[in-house]
């Protein structure tokens, strides 16, 4: 009888082993169940050491020609496609193939990829991978949104570094990016969003790398998108936050290009913001919002000279004449005399009744400015004669030019006289002292200033033999 033919019967040792099996098969099933990226993860650790014992089981069995070798080898052969299915299936191969699609610039299809490891297994080992790779795939394939989302998520996570020039570069250029493409199609309220988050990291790079090459660039590129930012926002007319960037840019950037085109558009802000205060009804309002515009400087209001005269006829036409005075008396108040003076020109040139609530403070204003000009003498004074006394004296203007001539009067009284060309008149005012301007209509005379004492009961005259120089 061959005793070595005869198979022996499954022992007690692989019953155990067999058992141990079933309970390492019943645990992965419940993880898969629970958490199938944890289970990907863990299968190529199970199957290993599981194939290991298997196969010394097996073969132990085999030599000694027990049953329970036929038992192991279907163990083996489970254990072993395992792992052939951990190399196929789930986020092992997701990230294998991922890898070579993003090496071989195929961003789209690294992004499925990524995205289903992201999406099927999150408690991955290889999500944190697929987090920080998405991001970088989204930015290379143009999905700036998108690659803005998950940098954030990255950086919240822990995943990669926020603070990093390069990260700081991609969220600047991303942002730059989903801006452009906002106002291209005109959505100006989220083009100035994005102008003014990118602008934020090129300030950051600025600040925490300032001796790279990055932080030279961000120096240039800081006063454009600020400006673009601020457009953005006068296109929706919000002109306050506007103005706010265009002076911060002038006030920080003061030899940028952009410095005098923000003037420009400030320009445009307060001739804009002004005429819709006025369809308001609020006339005294836009007059003030209107005339910031003086603010400018000299540089600019020579340039747009033309459209200041255009732009502020419009404003002032239709005013009341009361509400013009008032707008004037308020920057006379605040020793905006240019201003007060504009508008105290445009209230006599086109209401000329109203005069009398002027006179004062236009007089006071014309002494003030033109004596601390360059001015040439007003002619002397001469007696002629006398009348009875009555705290008054009287005084003839003889204008003898080829000109129209004004005469401003500041003392106990105020007077404003005009007289044309080849006329003469006599007034009478009260005795004192006076400063006196004369203001002559031919642009190439020079002003006139001087002063002089009217005694109680005198009669003077001045004559004004001007020519044009």
């Amino acid at each position: 009888m061959n005793l070595y033919a005869i198979r022996k019967p499954v022992s007690g040792g692989s019953i155990v082993f067999t058992v141990l099996f079933f309970l390492v098969f019943g645990g992965a099933g419940y993880l898969f169940f629970i958490d199938k990226g944890k289970f990907w993860d863990y299968l190529p650790f199970i199957c290993i050491p599981s194939l290991v014992i298997t196969l010394i089981l097996l073969i132990f069995y085999f030599v000694k020609r027990n049953s329970s070798g036929y038992i192991f080898t279907i163990f083996f052969l489970i254990f072993l496609s395992g792992l052939v299915l951990s190399s196929i299936f789930g986020p092992f191969a997701l990230i294998n193939s991922a890898a070579e699609d993003y090496s071989g610039k195929n961003y789209s299809e690294a992004i499925i990829n990524y995205k289903k490891i992201l999406d099927t297994y999150p408690n991955s080992k290889y999500a944190k991978e697929a987090l920080a790779n998405i991001s970088d795939s989204h930015y290379l394939n143009g999905n700036y949104q998108e690659a803005i989302f998950y940098y954030e998520k990255s950086i919240n996570d822990k995943i990669i570094n926020g603070e990093t020039l390069d990260i700081k570069k991609r969220f600047a250029d991303s942002y730059l990016k989903i801006a452009d493409s906002y106002y291209a199609v005109e959505d100006y309220s989220n083009a100035g969003e994005f102008y003014q988050k990118s602008v934020g990291y090129f300030e950051q790079i600025l600040q925490k790398y300032p001796e790279t090459n990055d932080a030279f660039i961000a120096k240039y590129k800081i006063p454009e998108y600020l400006f673009m930012a601020a457009d953005c926002l006068k296109n929706e007319k919000n002109w306050i936050d506007s103005e706010a960037i265009l002076k911060n840019i002038i006030d920080k950037y003061p030899e940028s290009d952009f410095s005098l085109k923000s003037y420009e558009v400030l320009f445009d802000i307060y001739v804009g913001k002004a005429m819709d205060i006025k369809e308001n009804g609020e006339f005294r309002k836009s007059i003030i919002e209107f005339f910031k515009i003086y603010d400018l400087g000299s540089d600019l209001l020579d340039l747009v000279q033309s459209e200041i005269n255009y732009s502020q006829n419009n404003l002032l036409t239709g005013i009341p004449p009361n509400i013009l005075i008032q707008a004037a008396n308020d920057f006379y108040k605040l020793a905006e005399y240019g201003k007060s003076l504009i508008v105290y020109d445009y209230l006599l040139a086109n209401y000329p009744e109203n005069e009398f609530m002027a006179a004062d403070n236009l007089v006071n204003i014309k002494i003030k400015t033109i004596s601390e000009k360059p001015y040439d003498s007003i002619p002397e004074f001469t007696a002629a004669g006398s009348f009875a006394k009555n705290g008054n004296s009287r005084v003839t203007l003889d204008n003898r030019t080829e000109f129209n001539i004004t005469v401003y009067l500041g003392g106990p009284e105020n007077r404003i006289i005009r007289l044309e060309k080849k006329t003469k008149t006599e007034v009478e005012v009260i005795a004192g002292d006076y400063k006196i301007v004369v203001e002559i209509q031919n642009p190439e005379n020079g002003l006139l200033y001087g002063e002089t004492s009217f005694e109680d009961g005198k009669k003077y005259k001045d004559v004004y033999t001007l020519t044009a120089k």
